[in-house]
């Protein structure tokens, strides 16, 4: 038992290191379970998030910094 812990918590670090060198390149993980990460970035002179989630091909959608994964619109 304690060996299936141990081994979980191993696991645990290293999701989390992971994550937070994601995050250090910027990149905001939002979900892992979903596979869902935002770019920050300028659109129009403003600053918003660039949105891609599992199974996107491209980033296709952005979101104004307030609004999350619900306010999606589409690039083009």
């Amino acid at each position: 038992m304690a060996g299936k812990r141990k081994e979980t918590d191993d696991a645990v670090n290293r999701v989390s290191k992971l994550v937070q060198g994601i995050n250090d390149l910027g990149i905001i993980v939002r979900d892992t379970e979903r596979g869902l990460v935002d770019f920050p970035a300028f659109l129009e002179g403003r600053e918003v998030c660039l949105c891609w989630i599992l199974g996107e091909s491209t980033i296709q959608f952005w979101h104004e910094i307030d609004t999350g994964f619900s306010g999606r619109q589409p690039l083009a």
